[in-house]
């Protein structure tokens, strides 16, 4: 269900509400346990979803009586809400993950919202890649410009190579936060050439990307 904009006010302002953590990375299959702290004055809040680009969406409904709480039927063998009444959090457990889950998760209440977990589900041998172009200033005063590729893994074992170039690859740095490695290669090419649409391909682990110069 797609929620209106005033009815969780607190989703798009200030938030009253914590939530831990802000990001979580997990692999297929796993779980990720959420507590939600309104300090407890709340009996009951409610869990939403947004995925990037898309409108955020009501989930359940979540009460401190486990007999009034709400989870929709095709919901209710993935989502498990609780109630720990010692620390007085509301507590929602997403079980069997899956990239699909991938998004942010808010607890809300009519009056606020946390900011919400970015949850990131990949596999453990998944690989995302992307582009990085040349910056405006580059193309307008240099005759040459740097077109680079950034590939991020939970794995180490990451190669990028270019064909039929030769680009300068930095070795895996390691991201404690996202919980995952990244690595970087960059070319360096005639700013005629970029401007005229030539193409370069890069390769990440045998998966290729072709970069040009973006128009429109």
């Amino acid at each position: 269900m797609r929620m209106e904009k005033g009815e969780f006010a607190g989703v798009w302002g200030e938030a009253k509400i914590t939530q831990k953590p802000t990001f979580s990375v997990k692999e297929l299959g796993q779980a990720i346990t959420l507590p939600c702290d309104t300090t407890g004055l709340k009996d009951n809040v409610y869990w939403l979803r947004q995925y990037k680009g898309w409108e955020i969406e009501h989930l359940l409904c979540h009460h401190k009586d486990p007999n009034k709480s709400y989870v929709p039927q095709e919901l209710r063998s993935k989502f498990f809400p609780s109630y720990d009444t010692s620390e007085k959090k509301f507590i929602l457990t997403i079980q069997d993950l899956r990239t699909e889950d991938s998004s942010t998760i808010f607890c809300a209440t009519t009056s606020g919202s946390s900011k919400g977990t970015s949850l990131q589900v990949a596999s453990s041998a998944a690989v995302n890649i992307f582009p990085i172009y040349p910056t405006l200033h580059q193309i307008q005063n240099q005759t040459t410009v740097m077109v680079g590729c950034l590939a991020r893994s939970k794995n180490s074992d990451i190669r990028i190579t270019w064909i039929s170039e030769s680009g300068l690859t930095f070795p895996p740095v390691f991201n404690k936060k996202m919980k995952s490695f990244s690595v970087t290669s960059y070319l360096t090419v005639s700013t005629t050439d970029w401007k005229r649409g030539r193409s370069y391909t890069c390769s990440v682990n045998g998966t290729q990307i072709k970069i040009s110069m973006k128009t429109g």
